[in-house]
């Protein structure tokens, strides 16, 4: 059967709710206040459809309950990349403020970042590791070093560029170009990360120098982007809030 089949369907019926979807809702709604309407998220989370275990997931962070640190955890290493980015937002909502329990879930987010290629989930790792409280100093030290390589990796894309056709023949023509730069999704998670980050620290213990000349490239960074028309407004908008997170 379908995934989302595979949620209780007895307790769907029994809680008179029509879809699973509306379930996630109105147990999130609830703050999960009862054991089975948490097993309802944590069974959605793990065994639905890709877009039910999406909302579960973010479902699961905004309750804010630490003994789901290992539940979402082991999420960071689910398939979809939607589910990973979601995981890593929620560990940094279910951590609270026990040193232990915050020293485990910056580890987990640490070990995902070694190995994850997606740049949506590497900005979503960065913005939650910029969230954690950091007991000590060389914690915070160790996060900035992380975000500043996630906000300073940059990738290889290829990519088609057209233009119009030359020799007066109708229609474009396609080019293959190369681009080398940090992705946007990865960049933006950084910089929310290492505004966090700051924020948390205070004026007592400024960033290193690295991070700040990085901060300073990418604050007065003069885009040129190209495409077609709405392409461009997407790009400059994007390189705008990033100079914005930046300053």
């Amino acid at each position: 059967g379908r995934p989302d089949e595979d949620l209780d369907v007895g307790r769907d019926q029994a809680q008179g709710l029509a879809t699973p979807r509306l379930g996630i809702v109105l147990a999130e709604d609830a703050r999960a206040s009862t054991p089975e309407q948490l097993q309802y998220l944590v069974d959605a989370a793990t065994r639905g459809t890709p877009d039910h275990r999406v909302m579960a997931v973010r479902a699961l962070g905004r309750i804010e309950r630490p003994e789901l640190v290992a539940t979402l955890a082991a999420l960071l290493d689910a398939v979809d990349p939607r589910v990973r980015a979601e995981a890593a937002n929620a560990l940094a909502q279910a951590g609270g403020r026990d040193a232990d329990r915050v020293r485990i879930v910056r580890g987990r987010l640490f070990d995902r970042l070694m190995i994850e290629a997606s740049p949506d989930v590497r900005g979503a790792i960065g913005e939650a590791l910029g969230r954690l409280p950091n007991a000590v100093p060389a914690d915070a030290q160790v996060v900035e070093r992380a975000l500043l390589e996630i906000a300073s990796r940059p990738v290889v894309a290829r990519r088609l560029s057209a233009s119009p056709a030359g020799g007066g023949r109708l229609g474009v023509s396609l080019a293959p170009t190369t681009e080398i730069a940090v992705p946007t999704p990865a960049l933006i998670g950084a910089l929310r990360g290492l505004e966090s980050l700051a924020r948390a620290r205070g004026r007592g213990q400024p960033f290193s120098e690295d991070t700040v000349s990085r901060l300073k490239a990418l604050a007065t960074a003069v885009s040129g982007p190209s495409g077609a028309r709405a392409g461009v407004r997407a790009t400059r908008a994007d390189a705008a809030r990033v100079r914005r997170l930046a300053l």
